[in-house]
């Protein structure tokens, strides 16, 4: 499989054990950087992808366009609030696979798992339809399809 760093800003360090793990790695930059950033990234063996930025973050819609250009279909997303938050945002998530761990988490300035535009009311939030339910030893896997009704409120 690729990988693909989304880094809007080109924070990632040189030193992440990604770029020393077999395979390829691109590293999406929200942006240029400057020629000596290019120069180290490439020299770790990262491909960089320089894209438009949104509101300060990669532009998901054009990373998603350049991943089709090279025959990918499909993505396995571990990321942040934020980097979640956009792809639900902008309707670019088709399946759900979220992981429950027996631990309660949280507060009043926690960083949620899902950031983005959010709801207000219960009636509004994402349902997901065909959804399974699996024991992972204490964990919960739990698969879904982003119901057709949310992915056409967001297209």
């Amino acid at each position: 499989p690729l990988r693909v760093i989304v880094d809007s800003n080109g924070r990632t360090p040189l030193t992440a054990r990604v770029f020393a793990e077999p395979g390829k790695t691109v590293l999406a930059l929200g942006g240029p950087l400057r020629p000596g950033e290019k120069a180290a990234f490439t020299r770790v063996g990262a491909e960089l992808l320089e894209l438009p930025s949104l509101d300060g973050q990669v532009d998901l819609g054009e990373l998603l366009k350049a991943l089709g250009e090279r025959g990918i279909t499909s993505v396995l997303v571990e990321g942040g609030g934020v980097l979640l938050g956009s792809l639900f945002d902008g309707g670019f998530v088709d399946k759900v696979i979220a992981f429950i761990a027996p631990i309660i988490i949280g507060g009043k300035e926690a960083r949620t798992a899902v950031a983005g535009r959010g709801v207000d009311k219960v009636v509004d939030s994402l349902r997901l339809d065909g959804v399974s339910v699996e024991g992972l030893g204490e964990d919960l896997m739990v698969c879904g399809y982003v119901a057709a009704k949310n992915r056409d409120s967001n297209s």
